[in-house]
């Protein structure tokens, strides 16, 4: 299940409880506590994994003063498939259950992950999977269940906790790779674009690709991304030969007790990328420049005139594309064109120039929040009246 369908479904569980107050009055202490509970696990379920794969710990609600404590829930077990069984108690509305760090035993202590209300049906018997109720990482946990009042009853308060121990263990996910070849520079990024499978898993120790030249077996070049996290997925890799043709794989390594395959399958990430004249970059790779970013491959521009290129957002999926037009060609240039983008709104002006040496320039106006800017890069005649665009990420300015 992934993470924003668990956030889904806890919104939907606590927008029901928060309804049932607003038809209360708020000034009991029954209203208050409900208020920060609701906070409470709100915050949780928002939170972002740290590297170790769980979030921060939030403090667990406080009791409600002055009122009946409802029984604690009974025969709490919990199997190693992550199935969960107990028994209601009278007196109850609804169920949390609270997965802790295994020295968290007072009721009062920090939790890792709540799962949202799960209600009481009058069966006195509840049953489920930890997954259906919350995404946890791989680990230890000491796991609670407490028995909550209805939220307008001044009269009672929740109950304490019945506690069980559950070491959450798994596969981690195959790597998922994607690239960007980039001529001009003679730069190979390879980039881990499934990082967030592993937040709720394990970070690998290790993510290992092997390029294998095609027309040269002994050319071989390994290259090791480490310390993978969510802000360090992108790896440089070096050793690459210039118009070589290379068989990408990739493996995955942890040393986590708690992932089940210490090695992941061996993924191929391409059959062959050829690192030649023209830049070369997978169906998912992405980047940003800011509040606008350039193009990194155009590779059938319409030499009468087209799209230069597709600008991309910062923002979500806007994107533009940059029009050029045909006008007069400049000294030292084959074409020269000049460009129109309309950017969500912004209007912008530009240039284009196709220089005789076989590189390019592009320029940007700048509108609103984005800078006017240039980029640089290499062009290759297709000979069919279109022309292959290469831009160089490494020469921008602005």
């Amino acid at each position: 299940m992934r993470r924003s369908s668990i956030l889904k479904r806890a919104v939907a569980g606590l927008m029901a409880a928060a309804l049932c107050l607003s038809c209360s009055a708020c000034g009991s202490s029954a209203g208050k506590y409900a208020k920060s509970y609701l906070g409470s696990v709100g915050q949780v379920l928002s939170a972002v994994a740290s590297k170790s794969g769980g979030p921060a710990a939030s403090a667990a609600p406080s009791a409600s003063a002055g009122a009946v404590k409802l029984d604690t829930p009974t025969r709490f077990t919990v199997d190693g498939s992550g199935s969960f069984s107990f028994q209601g108690v009278d007196g109850a509305s609804f169920y949390l259950i609270y997965f802790c760090d295994t020295a968290a035993t007072g009721d009062g202590d920090d939790y890792l992950y709540a799962s949202s209300p799960i209600y009481e049906d009058g069966s006195g018997s509840y049953t489920g999977q930890f997954s259906d109720l919350f995404q946890a990482a791989y680990g230890e946990y000491l796991v609670k269940v407490f028995a909550f009042p209805d939220l307008t009853d001044a009269s009672l308060e929740m109950s304490g906790a019945a506690t069980a121990s559950y070491t959450y263990t798994g596969a981690q996910s195959d790597p998922v790779i994607d690239y960007f070849w980039d001529t001009n520079g003679g730069a190979f990024e390879a980039v881990l674009t499934n990082v967030a499978d592993y937040t709720y898993q394990a970070y690998p120790d290790a993510v290992e690709l092997t390029f294998t030249n095609t027309g040269d077996p002994a050319d071989v070049v390994a290259a090791t991304l480490e310390g993978v996290s969510e802000s360090n997925t992108a790896l440089t890799v070096d050793g690459l030969t210039r118009g070589g043709t290379y068989r990408i794989t990739a493996v995955s390594r942890s040393g986590s007790p708690y992932v089940t395959n210490a090695e992941s399958a061996a993924v191929t990430v391409s059959e062959g990328v050829t690192l030649g004249d023209v830049n070369v970059l997978s169906e998912n790779y992405t980047w940003s420049d800011g509040w606008a970013s350039f193009p990194r491959l155009t590779p059938a521009f319409d030499l009468n005139g087209g799209s230069a290129g597709t600008l991309s957002g910062r923002q979500g999926a806007m994107t533009a594309e940059a029009e050029a037009v045909p006008a007069a060609a400049n000294a030292g240039c084959d074409y020269s064109y000049t460009i129109r983008i309309d950017f969500g709104g912004f209007a912008m002006d530009g240039a284009l120039d196709l220089k005789s040496d076989g590189t390019l320039e592009f320029t940007e106006s700048g509108a609103g929040p984005i800078a006017a800017g240039a980029i640089t890069g290499s062009w290759v005649d297709n000979g069919d009246g279109t022309a292959t665009l290469s831009y160089a990420p490494a020469d921008i300015k602005s």
